[in-house]
């Protein structure tokens, strides 16, 4: 593995594995994509050497293969007996409510969430990653959190 891409291993790979989890709620998948990200970049990496934001690629990358993997499995659906539960990223252990609303927001609000408030992607990034404008990532953003108030809310009161 070249440099570039071994030092974009290194910082980044357990972020986007984590990130395309949660989007997909399917952790074997995400391990699977994350690795043919990574496959793609080595493939690419004088693209990379001169990219302005490699990270960003990464992720861009990635989700693009996770929209793909979602085509696919929508044409499998009727096949598929169940679905594997996301293992929960370390940092939001103490939070199984939270995660458990994050599973039932729609994939858009969810992939904006988790790239703009977990992993810091500025709206103009996250746009650019999901492929939409700035507008609607703050519509999914707001829906989204608005979404989550109101689960959270509920199970407090239960």
């Amino acid at each position: 593995m070249d440099d570039l891409v071994g030092e974009l291993y290194r910082r980044h790979a357990q972020e986007l594995t984590v990130a395309l989890a949660l989007s997909l709620n399917d952790s074997e998948a995400a391990e699977d994509l994350a690795h043919e990200t990574f496959l793609r970049a080595v493939a690419a990496e004088a693209v990379l050497r001169e990219h302005p934001d490699p990270r960003g690629w990464l992720f861009r990358t990635g989700y693009n293969l996770a929209r793909n993997w979602l085509r696919v499995a929508a044409r499998r659906r009727h096949q598929v007996a169940r679905r594997y539960p996301v293992v929960p990223p370390a940092a939001w252990e103490d939070s199984i409510d939270l995660r458990s609303s994050l599973g039932r927001l729609s994939r858009r609000q969810r992939d904006a969430i988790v790239l703009h408030y977990y992993l810091g992607f500025g709206l103009e990034e996250t746009a650019d990653l999901l492929g939409c404008s700035e507008g609607a990532v703050k519509s999914h953003l707001s829906r989204g959190r608005a979404a989550l108030a109101r689960m959270l809310d509920t199970r407090e009161a239960e």
